[in-house]
């Protein structure tokens, strides 16, 4: 008899989620599926009532969340309690969730449970209530007290200073939450280090990113095409790409008047729109990004703001094209001084468009790096490999827990 695995996560993935994380979670799960019974337990939301339609490779438990108040009066207190927890998925889902007897039921009958995005960590407690002698995993996609410190930086007075209350708060909530699960995985060891420097002592294993096989790409020689992907909606996405339009690329165009710009993802706000002209593309959702790739010249990613590994950094080398990034968009991919297909991790703004003035002027050099990261990222990051860990994880942790049942 398969163990019967239960997973809690904002999302459900499904083939055309037009975000890195989730389009790692439906490999994962994919893959997952292979050797267990698994059911994925997500708000009910329209997106994600949406994307249980299309093509998900588990079976999908969504949960009615109540619309959030319309008056001033009913939001104000909720938006500042969410503002100040640090770790939290939302009272709206935290209330939804505890009330929903199916998902508990699934919870005390399961093998194990898994808590996806360090956003649901608070369930951890809620299950070792319900369900004590459950083993408890957690994937960290990024550490939440990092990305908090860092989204504080910018923005109004209030987001800065509500910012500063969630991330210090995160700080000191985050390893509680995980030190109650029995292990954890993570995207490098960078993160991992992090995690045991704030005081987290379970196992944490390191989860390699899906790293696909694409043919050789044929970038436009008639105009050459710079490239950032990214999900618009996320701050650190948008933010990046608006600072990457305005401060880098007036200066690339002065040599490169031909160029274009392309800012490729889903739901870019309007700050971002009004960018659009003659020299930037800002696309909006894209249904198949492979088109881009193939005819881009160089890749940047200039996020400013954001922890965890960026996915979209690990797909440019796997595309063969040579990476221009800001040292956070690097985090937990540079090795040494520079690992093979970065031509540059800078951001400082004169820097950055001068590196991509020259890889622009030089694309046998640009072509030069871009396959000396490919070769780099075929050898560093073993997907399989990885998900044998995560099951052997899994094995262990299920059958402690019975012996414990059985003594």
């Amino acid at each position: 008899m398969r163990a019967r695995l239960t997973y809690l996560a904002p999302y459900v993935p499904h083939a055309a989620i037009p975000h890195a994380g989730g389009q790692f979670l439906f490999r994962y799960l994919a893959h997952l599926a292979h050797s267990f019974d698994i059911v994925l337990v997500a708000p009910g939301s329209p997106l994600n009532r949406a994307a249980a339609l299309d093509e998900v490779p588990v079976e999908t438990h969504l949960i009615p969340v109540r619309r959030r108040p319309r008056t001033l009066v009913g939001l104000a207190p909720r938006v500042l309690a969410n503002a100040v927890a640090g770790v939290t998925p939302g009272w709206h889902v935290l209330h939804a969730f505890r009330r929903d007897e199916k998902l508990w039921s699934r919870v005390s009958t399961s093998d194990l449970v898994e808590l996806q995005f360090g956003q649901y960590l608070p369930f951890v407690s809620d299950i070792r209530r319900r369900a004590p002698g459950v083993p408890v995993t957690a994937f960290e996609h990024d550490v939440l007290a990092e990305s908090l410190r860092r989204r504080a930086v910018g923005g109004f007075l209030h987001e800065r200073t509500f910012g500063r209350v969630a991330a210090a708060r995160a700080r000191r909530v985050e390893p509680i939450l995980l030190n109650q699960c029995d292990a954890a995985f993570t995207f490098s060891d960078r993160e991992r280090t992090l995690l045991h420097q704030m005081g987290v002592n379970i196992p944490i294993e390191v989860v390699s990113p899906v790293v696909g096989q694409h043919p050789p790409s044929s970038p436009n020689t008639q105009r050459p095409v710079v490239l950032f992907v990214g999900a618009m909606d996320r701050p650190e996405n948008h933010q990046g790409a608006l600072w990457l339009a305005t401060k880098v690329w007036p200066a690339v165009l002065r040599s490169h008047p031909n160029a274009r710009l392309v800012l490729a993802g889903t739901s870019p706000p309007a700050a971002l729109l009004e960018v659009a002209g003659p020299s930037v593309e800002v696309t909006g959702f894209v249904a198949d990004l492979e088109a881009w790739y193939q005819t881009a010249t160089v890749f940047v990613a200039p996020n400013l703001t954001g922890a965890g590994v960026k996915f979209k950094v690990i797909d440019a080398f796997s595309h063969g094209l040579p990476v221009v990034a800001t040292p956070i968009a690097a985090e937990g991919i540079v090795e040494g001084p520079l690992s093979a297909g970065f031509a540059a991790v800078t951001d400082d703004p004169a820097a950055m468009a001068a590196v991509m003035v020259r890889l622009l002027s030089d694309p046998a050099e640009a072509r030069r790096i871009g396959e000396a990261g490919h070769a780099w990222v075929q050898a560093r990051y073993d997907f399989d490999a990885s998900m044998a860990t995560v099951v052997r994880t899994y094995r262990s942790l299920i059958a402690r827990s019975r012996e414990n049942l059985a003594g």
